[in-house]
């Protein structure tokens, strides 16, 4: 009897350790990627100021919101990166600030341009 418990013991261990195995070794290239490219994404999303800089005809620069309100909806959204928010005040926020600090614009465009390169 102490002879066949030992053995149902055994059993039950190389089960467990097979199972172990099989569930630690599986690994899908396919969603790595996939996890991969959406980190990249939300990544960009947080760099992206939501303004575009332009000038006007005096040299000076301008800063325009990206974000527009798609029909039927009270949310706006970014059309660089498509972020979606309800809070209009951050938008003027974020658009006061970008405007009084051109030069830190010129800097994340040119981080934001560095992390859109890499998700081609």
């Amino acid at each position: 009897m102490e002879q066949l418990l030992e053995y149902a013991g055994w059993i039950v261990a190389a089960i467990a350790i097979t199972i172990a195995i099989r569930a630690n070794i599986h690994f899908d290239i396919n969603e790595w990627q996939r996890d991969r490219r959406n980190r990249k994404i939300d990544n960009l999303r947080i760099m992206c100021p939501h303004v575009t800089m332009g000038f006007n005809d005096y040299g000076q620069p301008v800063v325009n919101s990206s974000f527009i309100s798609p029909p039927g909806t009270t949310a706006y959204e970014c059309q660089r990166c498509q972020f979606r928010t309800y809070d209009t005040e951050s938008i003027e926020d974020m658009g006061s600030y970008w405007a009084s600090h051109p030069k830190e614009l010129i800097k994340r465009e040119k981080q934001v341009q560095k992390l859109a390169k890499k998700l081609r």
